[in-house]
Parts: structure tokens; C-alpha cells; sequence
């Protein structure tokens, strides 16, 4: 397939089983992942596969995709803050500070 006839411009991380998989939920172009973004895609994904999909391959490809970058360069902050924008991580609290005085 050439860059000119694929919607997903050759994009790093999506292979065929992902581009199908995106084309089936809605998702039809590069510039449509763009709009939609990599978390809610990968909801999308996981809705219509009916099962959570892998992150790796699914949430962190999308991200790296539009970045044009290898997933696996993402950062661990990043695929945190990815997780969390899924749904798949809570969000955690900050936790409270510790009185610094001590009991008597």
C-alpha cells in the first residue's frame, strides 16, 4: 500500500490487525485518530472487541503513531497519564503530608 493511498499515512506502531481494527470502529483516517485521540480510539477499540486489548500494542501504538515515534520511546509518565485518560489506571491521589511533630 502506498503513503498516498493509506488514510493512516504510514504511521509508526499500525499494523494491518490495528488498522482494520480502527476502520471497524469508526476510525478511517490519520487525521480522524488525530481528533479523536489515542485513548478514547483504544476505548473504542476495546468496546467493540469486547475484552480489554493490550496497552502495548493497542493504546501505546496510537499514541506513538500520531507522535511518530516507536511506542516503546513513550516515557513512563506518559503511558501513565495514557492509562489514566483510558480509564484503565485510577487516577492516584496525592497523599497527605505528615505532621512533622511527634506525639508526647
Amino acid at each position: 500500500m502506498s503513503l498516498k493511498s493509506d488514510p493512516f499515512g504510514g504511521l509508526p506502531n499500525l499494523g494491518g490487525t490495528i488498522v482494520s481494527r480502527l476502520r471497524d470502529s469508526g476510525i478511517v483516517s490519520a487525521r480522524q485518530l488525530a481528533r479523536v485521540g489515542p485513548a478514547a480510539a483504544y476505548r473504542r477499540l476495546c468496546d467493540r472487541a469486547g475484552k480489554r486489548l493490550p496497552l502495548c500494542y493497542y493504546l501505546y501504538s496510537l499514541e506513538g503513531a500520531l507522535r511518530g515515534i516507536h511506542w516503546s520511546a513513550l516515557t513512563a509518565a506518559e503511558k501513565q497519564r495514557l492509562r489514566i485518560a483510558a480509564g484503565e489506571e485510577p487516577a492516584k491521589r496525592p497523599r497527605p503530608e505528615r505532621s512533622q511533630a511527634r506525639p508526647t
